[in-house]
């Protein structure tokens, strides 16, 4: 997992996290549901992964600072989401939101995790020279029909 249930506390004020994890009525223990945070710290991380699968070698050995941030703003909004405790361009909303831009920044290779790369992928765009190589668009056999003299 990308974060903690320690990562949450220091994240959040504990007795948000009682609200938003200690609702089995009537067995409410006034202590946040360990159980109930991990499993939403394990979608968060699901979601993560969806997003930098293809740009960098699963299981990450050492978490990124900024996957942490992620999986902390992502797993908190699934903890409010549960409980009906999210609106529109609330402050939660608004992390979930940040969340996701990053990861989509990732994804796209415009941010780097300082981890290496899936063998394969692309590395983004620096601004240099670019130099692809491929299929010649024009061959011998495509001159000669534009009906020049060739040698």
């Amino acid at each position: 997992m990308y974060c903690t249930v320690d990562d949450l506390r220091a994240s959040q004020l504990t007795i948000r996290l009682i609200e938003a994890t200690d609702d089995a009525h009537p067995n409410n223990s006034g202590a946040v549901n360990t159980a109930i945070a991990e499993e939403m710290i394990a979608l968060a991380c699901g979601v993560i992964d969806g997003y930098i699968a293809g740009r960098v070698t699963l299981p990450l050995v050492q978490v990124p600072v900024i996957i942490r941030k992620i999986a902390v703003d992502l797993s908190l909004f699934n903890l409010y989401e549960r409980v009906g405790k999210t609106a529109k361009d609330s402050p939660i909303d608004r992390r979930k939101e940040s969340a996701l831009a990053l990861l989509r920044d990732i994804q796209k290779g415009a941010l780097s995790l300082g981890v290496p790369a899936e063998p394969g992928t692309i590395a983004p765009y620096s601004g240099g020279a670019l130099i692809s190589t491929g299929t010649a668009e024009f061959t011998m056999d495509s001159m000669r029909s534009l009906g020049g003299a060739l040698r």
